[in-house]
């Protein structure tokens, strides 16, 4: 088989597989929590017709306080975050929260070894149109691309 063919086919098995199997939703109750105006900071300088402008902004303004610091699996403010940092959960929590406030969709994506036991997650944001555009959001990387 042609490998340009035989790797469009693992693509699209591997991106099936990853929307229809594990997007597992956050319990919007989950997400870090955004106390104050004065708090909410330069994210709300990220607004853009873009997802992939917003995404890229987001990351930079992440990456400003960005301090990974394994901690429970519990919803933190924003503040909290910036002061103590966070993990995977937190910061994939952040980029949801950040890409709903800025009018974007977003859901993550988690990673799970034997017994279920989480590895690590990741955000996938969207847009509700119908642009196909989505992009996933690894704590400071970002991989933006089309469904069709």
């Amino acid at each position: 088989m042609n490998k340009v063919i035989e790797g469009t086919i693992i693509t699209a098995a591997i991106i099936g597989a990853f929307f229809v199997g594990y997007l597992i939703p956050y319990e919007r109750s989950d997400l870090a929590f955004l106390e104050s105006e004065e708090e909410m900071g330069d994210w709300r300088n990220c607004s853009s017709e873009s997802l992939y402008n917003v995404s890229r902004c987001l990351v930079d303004y992440v990456s400003g306080f960005y301090n990974y610091t394994e901690r429970a699996d519990t919803p933190k403010t924003l503040k909290d975050i910036q002061q103590n940092g966070g993990d995977c959960y937190d910061y994939a929590g952040l980029y949801i929260r950040f890409a709903e406030e800025l009018g974007f969709q977003g859901e993550h994506f988690s990673i799970a070894g034997e017994n279920d036991v989480f590895w690590h997650r990741v955000a996938i944001l969207w847009d509700k149109s119908d642009s196909g555009d989505y992009c996933l959001i690894d704590q400071r990387r970002l991989w933006c691309s089309k469904v069709y």
